[in-house]
């Protein structure tokens, strides 16, 4: 669909592209603009805008943890699985971005616009350049009410008109400065971040219910396979002999004796194992039309790995579109109910979700960033899903991860994934089982987002009423 609109020379700001000047924004930035209060750039209220390391430390097992894109969420900065690196190396980055409490972090490259503020009861940590750091002036803004407008939707909209970047997102710092926001009194800000506060705690109470659901599955089922895994280490010193170098991977990280101990244990477990490219009749990956999507504004929704969830549930909104005909010339990737996504490479390599039999929507496709597989006839595919997703699927998943920079998985290591087999009456009852703890937990992520959707629309009517 072609989009026409009339752009007066006096509306013309800095940009010229006409993506920036969609009727959309216009609407949308017009409505920003009733509020009863006064609207600051977020410049305007920083005593400074940052970002982390440009450059990619050396990693190290344990240290200081070094937080990027994957680890801040919104209202949320999690440490469960950083990278670390030396405290000396800690010690130059941060003589030019030092994290502190109350300082706000917002997500800038891949998936853009989360933000969080630092609790005071966090570790000392660096952060990558994929985040931006914000030190707000506390006489003129309460953190905590600044980082809940950078998650509204004003933010939002403000951040889809003005990113950069074909294949990865990228929002600049000199972008975020100039962000536009409502600044009620000190006494209004402390009100909406309390209203928040209170919504964000019912939520987390709500989500550790359902991580709890999700988590017992891997239990579960190890023990219906009769597959014993002790706790897993990763080692920082082992040998490693010329008779095993038979591969062409001699990187020290592939020899960790973990993944021997794995190996060993799914050939003593109850049934027999076969590789996953015995069992698929599908493993493929998606396409993008050339010159990206970002400004393809309707069309059919395009999977991505943002879009694989980490409860194994797919994402239902906040899609990039391809257009219909892009779409019918690669029907083969065309997203099928039951289809098992796997992410590919970036952040979240190896993240496996499931397209759930009630998804709303019929014409999907995927992008080059996940793996999709359909199983054979005789496979179920909950069970697959269930494997990659246990500690077993995830472990070899990590055996076949490699790269620098941008980490990723490659086809013929995913194909290489042993799956314990037993017969589809047990595959039946496994898929069964992890499908019902999936709907629970499901139904506890609903009712998390609708505490915080609502407290979201409190506040707008504070703000803009």
């Amino acid at each position: 669909m072609v989009e026409c609109f009339t752009v007066y020379a006096n509306e013309i700001e800095e940009r010229i592209d006409p993506f920036y000047y969609r009727s959309f924004f216009a609407e949308q930035i017009c409505h920003l603009s009733k509020t009863k209060f006064d609207l600051i750039k977020v410049k305007d209220l920083c005593v400074k805008i940052t970002d982390g390391t440009h450059y990619t430390p050396k990693y190290l097992n344990e240290g200081i943890p070094f937080i990027s894109v994957k680890d801040v969420r919104e209202n949320e900065i999690s440490f469960e699985d950083t990278k670390f690196i030396s405290r000396e190396e800690n010690k130059l980055l941060t003589k030019r971005c030092k994290p502190e409490p109350d300082d706000i972090l917002l997500t800038k490259v891949g998936t853009v616009g989360l933000s969080a503020v630092i609790p005071k009861d966090v570790p000392e940590f660096s952060i990558f350049v994929s985040v931006a750091l914000l030190k707000i002036d506390k006489t003129k803004a309460n953190p905590y009410y600044v980082s809940t407008y950078l998650n509204s939707k004003y933010t939002k909209i403000q951040i889809d008109r003005v990113l950069k970047g074909i294949g990865v997102p990228d929002l600049h710092l000199e972008n975020i400065a100039e962000i536009k926001i409502p600044l009620p009194p000190l006494s209004t800000q402390n009100h909406i971040t309390q209203i928040m506060d209170n919504a964000y705690k019912l939520k987390k109470h709500k989500q550790t219910e359902a991580k709890e659901l999700i988590d017992s599955i891997n239990d579960y089922v190890l023990d219906k396979l009769g597959i014993k895994l002790t706790e897993l280490k990763e080692m920082m010193c082992y040998p490693v002999y010329s008779q095993e170098l038979n591969n062409t991977r001699h990187d020290a990280y592939y020899f960790q004796p973990k993944f021997a101990i794995l190996k060993e244990a799914l050939q003593k477990g109850r049934y027999k194992n076969k590789k996953i490219r015995e069992i698929v009749r599908e493993l493929l990956s998606g396409q993008r039309p050339v010159g990206g999507v970002r400004q393809i504004t309707e069309g059919i929704p395009s999977l991505g790995g943002e879009h694989v969830l980490s409860d194994g549930s797919i994402a239902t909104s906040d899609f990039k579109y391809i257009p219909i005909e892009f779409h019918k010339t690669h029907l083969k990737s065309k997203v099928q109910k039951k289809d098992i996504l796997i992410v590919k490479d970036g952040a979240t390599t190896g993240k496996v979700g499931i397209v759930p039999e009630n998804y709303p929507f019929d014409d999907v496709n995927i992008n080059e960033h996940v793996f999709l597989i359909r199983c054979k006839e005789n496979i179920n595919q909950y069970y697959l899903f269930t494997i990659l997703k246990s500690d077993i699927g995830q472990i070899q998943i990590n055996i076949g991860i490699t790269g620098g920079t941008i980490m990723g998985i490659i086809r013929e290591a995913l194909k290489n994934i042993e799956i314990p087999l037993p017969p589809i009456e047990i595959q039946n009852k496994i898929a069964d089982e992890v499908k019902s703890q999936m709907q629970k937990a499901e139904q506890l992520q609903k009712e998390a987002k609708e505490i915080i959707n609502k407290a979201k629309e409190e506040v707008e009517k504070i703000i803009l009423n």
